[in-house]
C-alpha cells in the first residue's frame, strides 16, 4: 500500500520526458511484480544515493525513488535580473527584449523597470562603491495555458538568469483560474516609480486599462519604496481619502526629521568629546548654593542669568547646571529653547515628570525675563503656554521646583536694566553671573588661553561697544558710539576726553565718562 500511494503521487508530478518514461517503466515492472519491487532491489531507511548492500543487492533510498525536474506553468509572473554587469544604459536592451520575449511567449501584458539597488550589501560596506542596478519584468497572459517551460533558459537575459516569483493569489483572471487582482499588483508593482527606479515601462497603463487598489500604495510605502513626495503624488491620483494620507506622511516627515537631528546632534558631540573633551567646569559660588536650592520646597526661585562674551562657555555651563540639578531631583535630562529676539517662549516640549528645568539659551533682550517673570520664577502654579484666541494649541506645564537657566551675551538688549531694574537687580529673583573668562577647561593638549581686558576689547565690534555702555547706565553713550560706529579698537585709541570732543562732538562731562568706564574695565 505504501508503494502505491507513491507511484501515485509521482503519477501526479510533471516530469521531463526521460524521467516520466522511467516512471511509466517502475510502475508496470512494480504491477507485473505482484506489487512487489523488482528482484535485487531493497529500500533503506536513508541515505543520498544508489549503494550496494551487505548481500551484494543495490539499495534505493525510499525518499529519493525518483527525481523531478523544474518546471514553470503560470499565467503571471515576474523575474528579476540581478548583475553587476548591468548599467543604467542596459534599460533600452532589457525594455526590447521584454517586449520581444511577452510577443513570442504570446503575454498580452507586460511591465518592466531598471532600479538602483540603493540596499547593496557592497553599498553598506563601502558607500563610495559602483552603483549597482537590477531589473525587474512582469508578465500576465489571459489565455487558458499560459506560460509552461522545463527549465529557465529563455528567460535568461544576457547570460543571465532571473529569479522567477509566481503570482499566488485567491480571485480569478480572465475566468481562468489565475489571480486577476494579484497579477495587477505585481504587474502595478513593476510600473510604478519607486526609490530608486530610473526607468519603468508598461503595455497596461494604470487608470487606463485597470484601476489600482489603494491598498498597494500604502503597502509600498509602509515597504519604504516610495519616498513621501511620490507617496502623496500618488496617493493625489486616488483623490478618496487623501486629506488623511497626507496627514500621516507629513507626520511621519516631522517625526522622521526630529530624529534626525537628535541622532546628529548626539554624533557630533561625541566627536567633539573625542577631539576636545571638557575635563571640568569651574566652581562658582552662586551656582552651588543654585543647585542647593532644589534640595527643599520654596514658594518660588530665582533664575540663573549667565552672561558672557562669545566662546566662555554659557550654553555649556547651562547644561552643566541643568545636569546638576537633574541629579538632586532624580530626572534624567533638561529641554533647552534656543529664544534669541523671540516674543514667546516655546514650553511645549517640557514635562516637569522627567525635565530638571529649562535653558534658555541666547536671550536677546533682558526685558525678555521682566515680561516673562511670574512664570520664570517658579511658583506651585499650573501656567499654559501657546495661547491664542481659541486656546486651541495650549498646553500645559509648571516650573515648580524647576530651574531656569538663562544665557545672553554683551550684545542682549537692555542689560543695564540688571543694576538698575528693581526686581531684575534683586538676587532673590536673578542670580546674575558674569563670565569673564572660558567657564570650562580643556584636555591639556589643548590649553585654555585667557584674555586679557584689552585683548577683549580689542575685539569687541560696534554692538558689544553699544552693550558695555548700556551695562553701565550709560544709554546716551551708547546711542553716541552706535551712531558714530565705534569699536573696541577705537574706543581704546582714544587718548582722552580732548579727542572726544574733537572727533565724536561729545560734551566735557561725556567725555570723561567715557575715559572712567573704559579705564575702569581695562583695571578690573
Amino acid at each position: 500500500m505504501p508503494m502505491l500511494k507513491l507511484f501515485r503521487f509521482f503519477a501526479r508530478r510533471s516530469f521531463a520526458p526521460v524521467i516520466a518514461q522511467r516512471c511509466r517503466e517502475a510502475v508496470l515492472r512494480f504491477t507485473e511484480n505482484g506489487g512487489k519491487l523488482p528482484e535485487g532491489l531493497t529500500l533503506s531507511d536513508g541515505g543520498t544515493g544508489l549503494s550496494m548492500s551487505s548481500d551484494a543487492f543495490p539499495v534505493v533510498p525510499s525518499h529519493r525513488v525518483l527525481t523531478c525536474s523544474f518546471r514553470l506553468q503560470s499565467r503571471a509572473f515576474m523575474v528579476t535580473y540581478n548583475s553587476a554587469a548591468f548599467t543604467a544604459d542596459s534599460w533600452a536592451d532589457f525594455r526590447g527584449w521584454v517586449e520581444k520575449f511577452a510577443g513570442a511567449h504570446g503575454a498580452k501584458t507586460w511591465a518592466a523597470c531598471l532600479e538602483e539597488s540603493l540596499h547593496a550589501a557592497s553599498k553598506a560596506a563601502l558607500p563610495a562603491a559602483p552603483k549597482r542596478f537590477h531589473m525587474h519584468a512582469y508578465f500576465i497572459w489571459t489565455d487558458d495555458t499560459g506560460l509552461s517551460l522545463r527549465s529557465l533558459d529563455a528567460l535568461r537575459f544576457q547570460d543571465v538568469g532571473p529569479r522567477v516569483d509566481v503570482c499566488k493569489g485567491p480571485g480569478s483572471f480572465a475566468n481562468v483560474g489565475v489571480p486577476r487582482k494579484a497579477a495587477l499588483r505585481g504587474l502595478w508593482y513593476v510600473a510604478v516609480m519607486k526609490e530608486g527606479t530610473l526607468h519603468s515601462d508598461t503595455n497596461c497603463q494604470p487608470w487606463k486599462h485597470y484601476t489600482p487598489c489603494m491598498a498597494w500604495l500604502g503597502a509600498l510605502w509602509d515597504a519604504k519604496k516610495l519616498s513621501h513626495k511620490s507617496f502623496l503624488a500618488l496617493s493625489a491620483e486616488f483623490r478618496t481619502g487623501h486629506s488623511n494620507r497626507k496627514r500621516d506622511a507629513d507626520d511621519v516627515a516631522k517625526q522622521e526629521l526630529e530624529s534626525s537631528v537628535e541622532e546628529h546632534v548626539a554624533a557630533q558631540l561625541v566627536c567633539l568629546d573625542a577631539l576636545a573633551p571638557l575635563q571640568q567646569f569651574r566652581r562658582f559660588a552662586k551656582i552651588e548654593s543654585f543647585v542647593k536650592s532644589f534640595e527643599e520646597s520654596r514658594w518660588r526661585r530665582p533664575i540663573l542669568l549667565l552672561v558672557g562674551g562669545t566662546n566662555t562657555g554659557k550654553s555649556l555651563l547651562g547644561a552643566h547646571v541643568l545636569r546638576e540639578v537633574a541629579k538632586v531631583l532624580d530626572v534624567c535630562s533638561h529641554v533647552e529653547v534656543t529664544v534669541e529676539a523671540d516674543e514667546a517662549l516655546d514650553f511645549s516640549t517640557f514635562d516637569h515628570r522627567v525635565h530638571a528645568g529649562v535653558l534658555l539659551d541666547g536671550v536677546g533682550d533682558t526685558m525678555t525675563l521682566w515680561r516673562h517673570r511670574e512664570v520664570l520664577q517658579g511658583r506651585p502654579k499650573m501656567c499654559r503656554g501657546g495661547r491664542s484666541a481659541t486656546m486651541m494649541y495650549s498646553y500645559p506645564f509648571t516650573l515648580a521646583r524647576r530651574a531656569v537657566v538663562v544665557t545672553m551675551d554683551l550684545t542682549a538688549k537692555n542689560l543695564h536694566l540688571l543694576q538698575t531694574n528693581h526686581w531684575l537687580k534683586d538676587q532673590r529673583n536673578v542670580c546674575c553671573l558674569s563670565l569673564t573668562e572660558p567657564s570650562w577647561t580643556l584636555a591639556r593638549t589643548l590649553p585654555v588661553v585667557v584674555l586679557q581686558a584689552a585683548d577683549r576689547m580689542k575685539s569687541w565690534g560696534v554692538l558689544e561697544v553699544v552693550a558695555f555702555f548700556e551695562r553701565g547706565d550709560a544709554q546716551g553713550l551708547a546711542a553716541t558710539m552706535q551712531l558714530n560706529a565705534v569699536t573696541g579698537s577705537d574706543l581704546l585709541s582714544f587718548t582722552g576726553p580732548p579727542q572726544l570732543i574733537s572727533d565724536l562732538r561729545m560734551t566735557p562731562f561725556a567725555s570723561r565718562k567715557v575715559v572712567s568706564l573704559r579705564d575702569a574695565y581695562l583695571a578690573s
